[in-house]
């Protein structure tokens, strides 16, 4: 009866375990919103960029690359209240990255 027990455990084990890996590979990570918003930002197609950004962010709160992207947006398409907003907490995620971000702007726009 013992090994019944362990086979069922098991099984089901299994079955659970396969309906994680589904759900996990199914959920949107931010990075791959952050890579739209950026292939979005090179076409020119800066409002849909936007809301790839923006849903990257929704996603993880704290990411910096998105608000220093989605800032770049902000700027091409004039709305510098944004912009600032979005820089400012671009930095503030990721202070020590600051300077980097800075440098890699900078070099886009030549």
């Amino acid at each position: 009866m013992n090994r019944c027990y362990r086979f069922i455990l098991s099984f089901v084990m299994a079955i659970a375990l396969n309906f994680v890996t589904f759900s996990a590979e199914a959920t949107p990570i931010a990075s791959d919103f952050l890579k739209l918003g950026a292939d979005k930002m090179q076409r020119g197609n800066y409002q849909e960029a936007i809301l790839d950004l923006t849903e990257a962010i929704q996603l993880q709160s704290n990411f910096a690359a998105a608000y220093s992207d989605r800032c770049l947006a902000y700027l091409q398409l004039q709305d510098y209240h944004s912009a600032i907003a979005d820089c400012t907490k671009a930095i503030n995620f990721a202070p020590k990255n600051a300077l980097r971000f800075y440098f890699k702007r900078k070099g886009t726009q030549r």
